[in-house]
């Protein structure tokens, strides 16, 4: 029997390297708004994992108002070309294949938009894994995802939360998910800091995504 019975994936930084289109759409952005930005890969990765405005508005010093405008902008250059400009990481396929043969149950839960969930899971052929998405709207400014997650829970119907973990690069995933109340998987590969997913409640750190799927049905990296 397996560890757990379902779980839940974050898509930036932990189902793929979107590094790419994240930061050319940041930066078409604030060129677009006429705002300098300091685009090395420390100061960017800030924006892989929260929802933008807030963001732009916490890390970048932008107005409300100047935080939203740069998410309009940011999603126009986005739907058009950004989408796309992303792979998946190592192994992932691989991963979720030995998931889904074990009869786990999948889900995505991130802070993106609904619609670009389901335009990237199609196109990388992800969606004969993933039963649910649980995606954030357009409007939606809250950090935490517990609300997301909440979402697939129920969507499963699952009674029992130890039946249930969430995979994530940033302490965004994890503090959502204790939050919650089920386990957490930190990778360590993805665009969150080490230090501060080794600091989240009630998690196990992968050191790539076959090692996330293992601990998910209760191997160990020597079984």
């Amino acid at each position: 029997m397996s560890k757990y019975k379902y779980a839940f994936f974050d898509m930036d930084g932990t189902l793929s390297n979107s590094r790419e289109g994240i930061f050319k759409c940041t930066e078409y952005a604030f060129k677009k708004l006429g705002v300098p930005i300091d685009n090395s890969y420390e100061s960017l990765r800030r924006v892989i994992g929260p929802p933008l405005v807030w963001a732009y508005h916490t890390y970048f010093g932008l107005s409300e108002e100047d935080a939203r405008r740069a998410t309009d902008l940011y999603r126009e250059r986005y739907s058009r070309e950004g989408l796309f400009e992303m792979e998946l990481y190592d192994g992932v396929k691989e991963a979720l294949q030995t998931l889904s043969d074990t009869g786990i149950k999948m889900a995505v839960v991130s802070a993106k938009p609904q619609e670009y969930i389901e335009r990237i899971i199609p196109h990388f052929g992800l969606d004969k894994f993933f039963e649910f998405t649980s995606c954030a709207s357009k409007k939606d400014t809250d950090t935490s995802k517990s609300h997301l997650i909440q979402r697939a829970i129920d969507y499963f119907d699952i009674k029992d939360l130890t039946d249930a973990v969430m995979v994530g690069d940033t302490k965004y995933d994890l503090d959502s998910a204790a939050e919650i109340g089920i386990d957490g998987i930190g990778v360590s590969y993805g665009f969150g800091d080490r230090e501060e997913i080794e600091k989240c409640a009630n998690v196990f750190i992968a050191e790539k995504i076959i090692d996330a799927a293992k601990f998910i049905i209760g191997k160990t990296s020597d079984n």
